[in-house]
């Protein structure tokens, strides 16, 4: 915990700062699970990148406030920022996080914002969607994903949701495997 105070210290001494150090603070604060000051942060921020919105939502999803994420990246779109495959997979993340039928709705819509701004096939945007997909019970969008994927990587593979359809294929309740 010392660390964070430090980099408080640090932060709060600087004649100074950008946008970089701000982020850094911010995750700070998200990594010693005080999200509050990472918000109290981000909200005084004068200016904002990409990043400061990933590690935002990244944040919000990590401690499973899913649509104060989503709500974030809304935000986030509507002032003109372009989310990049770890925004799309942190919010896809968050969306695995909600009520089923409002999540698989949400989750297809960032899917959609994934595919206009050619971050499908990144393995943060593929992992986020199988999961997702796999949660909210929609096991075929799950596997068109996953079919959609040029080189499957081993953390794809390794993931519990492929893991839960080896075990679905075993019991004949899959064919796609």
């Amino acid at each position: 915990m010392g660390e964070i105070h430090e980099a408080i210290a640090f932060f709060n001494a600087m004649p100074m700062r950008n946008i970089m150090s701000h982020n850094i603070l911010i995750n700070g604060h998200v990594q010693h699970g005080d999200l509050e000051s990472a918000i109290n942060v981000f909200d005084e921020m004068p200016e904002r990148n990409v990043a400061t919105w990933n590690a935002m939502i990244s944040g919000l999803v990590h401690f499973e406030f899913n649509e104060n994420g989503l709500f974030l990246f809304r935000e986030m779109h509507g002032l003109g920022f372009l989310p990049d495959e770890f925004t799309l997979g942190s919010v896809l993340r968050g969306c695995a996080g909600l009520r089923a039928s409002y999540a698989g709705k949400q989750g297809q819509q960032i899917h959609a914002e994934a595919i206009k701004a050619g971050a499908n096939s990144a393995v943060a945007v593929l992992s986020s969607l199988i999961s997702m997909y796999s949660k909210c019970g929609c096991l075929e969008d799950s596997m068109k994903a996953l079919s959609d994927c040029e080189h499957l990587d081993a953390v794809l593979w390794s993931s519990d949701d492929c893991c839960l359809w080896i075990s679905w294929a075993r019991r004949g309740s899959c064919s796609f495997i």
